[in-house]
């Protein structure tokens, strides 16, 4: 963005930087610094007071967002911009995307500097949350955080209610099920009304950006730490090898296709070896009325001997028998003696 261009956003009224705010909006991730740079003139020249009698008004009625999220957008100026005060991202941060730079806004800048762009929002998220583990909290702070955010506790901001959202997610999904809701409405009013295409058009869009929002909050959602496997007993015979192969449920589930119902269990042995179990709930035979659990074995061998050469297996539809397992197991215990 050039200078001429950064100067002139400053000149615009109300109307035109209103107009250029929801432009921007449309556009691509990479846009955030010059959202945040007319968010910012917006608010200090207080330009939406010829329309509204509060910020927070403008920002739902005009751009269909809270102050938080136009908060972060404001900061996100503040922080990754050229000066801190202009259009343009400082180079450093080019290559990051805007869900990264929005988990990075609450990061100090030693623990900032563990982030690259290459990373996903959930490991920036899991620096967080090692660095609080080792940091204790402080008492006095009177503050509570806000989708990542520190944010002071207060009854009023820029002279509307603030209301307080501890879940993210349940917002967004709050707030696009409301949007929803209004876009069904006008679709109704558009079939007996001549209706402006742009009107029916934005509310699609609007509704669509709050569905991809809510996928991928969905998608970055913490998950629980994985159960540990349960140890290799030692097993001194072939009834109990056969038994061990077939309690694989005990392992815990690894996978679920809900595309084809089919579950996947996997044991890791020491050798650096892998068993896998792909198993088929309540299938149908072809030969009987009866259905039953079919399951499958495929093992991955670290260092598998073959013809002139060792090579590590990986996955193929291919099962492995029962014998073929037996001896695996046999023998791995007997080198591990």
């Amino acid at each position: 963005m050039s200078t001429s261009m950064t100067i002139s956003i400053r000149n615009l009224t109300y109307e035109d930087l209103n107009s250029e705010i929801k432009r921007t909006m449309r556009r691509s991730a990479r846009d955030a610094v010059q959202l945040g740079f007319m968010l910012r003139r917006m608010v200090d020249g207080k330009l939406w007071e010829s329309a509204y009698d509060c910020f927070d008004e403008y920002l739902d009625n005009e751009l269909h967002m809270d102050y938080s999220m136009a908060n972060r957008f404001m900061n996100i100026n503040k922080k990754y911009s050229i000066s801190g005060s202009s259009m343009e991202i400082s180079e450093k941060y080019e290559s990051y995307s805007q869900g990264l730079l929005m988990e990075m806004l609450s990061m100090p800048p030693e623990l900032e500097e563990n982030v690259t762009p290459d990373m996903t929002v959930k490991q920036v998220r899991e620096i967080k949350k090692q660095a609080k583990k080792e940091k204790e909290p402080d008492p006095v702070k009177e503050e509570i955080v806000i989708d990542g955010e520190y944010r002071e506790v207060k009854e009023q901001e820029n002279g509307c209610d603030v209301a307080i959202e501890t879940d993210g997610l349940s917002m967004v999904r709050n707030l696009l099920e409301e949007k929803k809701h209004d876009l069904e409405e006008w679709m109704k009013v558009a079939k007996a009304e001549d209706v402006p295409e742009n009107i029916i058009f934005e509310k699609k869009t609007i509704v669509g950006a709050l569905a991809s929002m809510v996928y991928e909050l969905e998608n970055v959602k913490e998950e629980p730490d994985p159960v540990p496997q349960p140890e290799l007993p030692v097993l001194k015979n072939n009834d109990q090898r056969k038994e061990w192969l077939g309690d694989y449920k005990a392992w815990g589930l690894w996978y679920r296709d809900e595309n084809i119902d089919v579950n996947y269990y996997k044991y890791d042995f020491e050798d650096g070896s892998r068993l896998i179990v792909s198993e088929y709930p309540n299938r149908h035979c072809y030969w009987s009325d009866k259905s039953e659990d079919e399951r499958f074995y495929h093992l991955l061998e670290k260092n598998k001997k073959s013809y002139k050469k060792k090579y590590d297996e990986v996955f193929r539809h291919s099962a492995n028998s029962e014998t073929y397992l037996i001896d695996f197991l046999k023998n791995l215990q007997k080198k591990g003696k």
